[in-house]
């Protein structure tokens, strides 16, 4: 059926597609999910120019949107055709995860980098799951030096207070803060602390086995 589609122009779907692209199988997924599943750039684009295709539909059964698949896959066009025909990056899934959560938890730095770059609303830098986890929680949890660089930076260009991205905490009660010190990475201690040395040196003073951090700056 992709294959089909993808053959067909746009002005002939514009005119004559009956089927609803948003209908799901019982799988849950839906003909236009299909096309991004399977990295099919033209039955997206056709799909998308009948202007049937509704920007929020997500596979019934794991509750994954079409942002967060074109990520999986590291599809560069497919993940620009979404994010141009308004599909929100703060969309979360089943679980309460942005696509931020899910190229972290994959390791895809390529596809977080690219998806940061159109990230200018401050409530998805600091964007909670139902495990209360931030995208910073992650790539702390990980030692993502980098996610973690790019994540702060871009909190310093969307002007959020420090203060707000310390201090979330996860259903454990754990700060970003806090798990860096269990994970003992002075790189990811000294960034943070750096980040904010005010907020920094109050969370880091709870933990008196924690050396002196004068020292990593």
């Amino acid at each position: 059926m992709i294959i089909l589609i993808s053959q067909l122009s746009s002005n002939i779907l514009n005119t004559n597609l009956k089927a609803d692209p948003n209908l799901p199988d019982i799988k849950g997924i839906t003909p236009f999910i299909s096309a991004v599943i399977n990295d099919n750039t033209e039955a997206v684009k056709c799909l998308l120019l009948t202007g049937k295709v509704d920007p929020y539909t997500f596979n019934i059964n794991s509750g994954i949107p079409p942002l967060h698949y074109a990520l999986f896959n590291n599809n560069k066009e497919i993940t620009n055709l979404l994010i141009q025909r308004c599909f929100r990056a703060d969309y979360v899934d089943s679980q309460g995860m942005t696509a931020l959560h899910h190229t972290l938890i994959q390791g895809n730095m390529e596809g977080f980098i690219h998806l940061l770059e159109y990230c200018n609303d401050p409530n998805i830098i600091n964007h909670q799951d139902q495990f209360g986890r931030t995208p910073l929680h992650l790539a702390i949890q990980s030692g993502n030096t980098q996610a973690i660089s790019s994540l702060l930076e871009k909190t310093k260009q969307l002007d959020l207070a420090p203060k707000e991205t310390l201090e979330k905490k996860n259903s454990a009660d754990q700060t970003p803060l806090d798990l860096a010190v269990l994970g003992s990475n002075t790189e990811i201690l000294t960034s943070l602390f750096n980040f904010d040395r005010d907020e920094a040196s109050t969370q880091f003073s709870k933990h008196c086995y924690l050396p002196d951090l004068s020292k990593l700056v």
